[in-house]
């Protein structure tokens, strides 16, 4: 019998087959393992519910001098003096943020900035428990927020910007300015001897601002005794100097204390205050620097050497005088022209005028009316005396 022998390669493929599945398995199942090895562990959150107020505090005359906040834990995990930060930021206008950190301990008043937990007996925040936060150098309109931080677990656990309910927030001036040029629509500078303007942007968020309340008040006749000294009604009712009537832009001008010769150059780096009452009482105070520049040669109280001395006038030592044409007088002041001939139906205007630097002095100015050319000098005259500002 003739035996024939074949090579059969059946069995060889199928352990090759075996190993490629194998492999394949293996391949697949570390690809998921290496997938859900690189997924992040969720961390782990605190839920809380803050219920916030802020309520603006006033004086006895009604002027805000701090705010108080109030926090109220509704729910959540307590909070422990440890890892719980409390952030307190505030912003006024455009000036940079501020931020006051504090942390969690009982109510102590006699901090600089009252704070701490008003209710509860240990310094961790259960719920139903207050956290109160008083400030006398924040107020009302300026942007605060409340944000609180758990350390521990590196987590905001709450964040706020909170805001007065309405009916107690007072008036606020948005901006303030002075000009030296009614009659420009720009803001120009106030020059010595030319007159100026104060004008004043408010605002009430309640809509319940007292537009007769609005105020301002020249410190440079402090002391002087003048009516000008007393706080003087701005306007906003579109009669001069206000231009439009109901805007917010309350103004002041064309009073004898604000009209040529003023101001002086000595009134420069003095205060104007600003007051504002809404119709429930509550106020608010601004104030801002003048600032004056020299006015031109003859201009009322620029004079040609930064004395502040009117230049048309004669001086002898701390005396002013000189004589001038009425109408010229009327209509150029300080910066007329001195007149020694007259015709018999025009007037006159002789002024004398004494001044004193850093005491109180008087300036007598006198008027009087030449009849007719060549006639007797029988004139009916007035006399006028003003303090001189110091």
């Amino acid at each position: 019998m003739k035996v024939v022998l074949r090579d059969d390669e059946s069995a060889i493929s199928e352990v090759i087959g075996t190993i490629l599945i194998l492999a394949m398995t293996v391949v697949l199942f570390s690809t998921i393992i290496i997938w859900v090895g690189s997924i992040p562990t969720p961390v782990a959150q605190t839920r809380l519910d803050v219920d916030s107020k802020m309520v603006p505090v006033y004086s006895g005359l009604g002027v805000e001098i701090a705010v108080n906040i109030t926090l109220t834990h509704q729910g959540g995990e307590s909070l422990g003096p440890v890892s719980t930060i409390i952030y307190v930021t505030s912003q006024r206008g455009t000036n940079p943020a501020k931020t006051d950190i504090q942390r969690l301990h009982p109510y102590n008043r006699l901090l600089a900035a009252p704070n701490g937990l008003l209710d509860g007996t240990d310094s961790t925040w259960n719920v139903g428990e207050r956290w109160g936060y008083k400030n006398f150098t924040l107020l009302s309109s300026d942007v605060i927020s409340v944000t609180l931080v758990d350390t521990s677990k590196s987590v905001v656990l709450w964040s706020a910007t909170l805001t007065p309910p309405a009916g107690t927030r007072p008036p606020v001036f948005l901006d303030k300015w002075t000009d030296g040029l009614y009659s420009s629509p720009a803001v120009d500078p106030v020059e010595s001897g030319l007159g100026f303007f104060v004008f004043a942007h408010v605002v009430d968020p309640d809509n319940d601002l007292n537009p007769k309340s609005v105020y301002a008040r020249l410190t440079a006749w402090y002391g002087t005794g003048d009516p000008c000294s007393q706080p003087q009604q701005m306007r906003d009712d579109g009669i001069y100097p206000d231009r439009i009537p109901g805007d917010g832009i309350f103004s002041l001008g064309g009073l004898t204390c604000m009209k040529s010769p003023y101001p002086i150059l000595n009134w420069d780096g003095s205060y104007i205050l600003l007051n504002a009452t809404d119709l429930r009482g509550h106020v608010s105070q601004s104030r801002m620097t003048l600032s004056v520049i020299p006015g031109p040669i003859g201009a009322g109280g620029g004079g040609s050497n930064s004395t502040g001395r009117p230049a048309n006038l004669r001086w002898n030592g701390r005396q002013g005088y000189n004589i001038f044409n009425a109408s010229q007088w009327d209509q150029f002041r300080y910066s007329a022209t001195e007149t020694r001939t007259f015709k018999g139906s025009e007037r006159l205007w002789s002024s004398s005028r004494a001044w004193t630097w850093r005491t109180p002095s008087t300036r007598t100015s006198s008027r009087c009316t030449i009849r007719s050319a060549g006639s007797p000098p029988n004139p009916p005259s007035t006399a006028r005396t003003r303090p001189s500002p110091r």
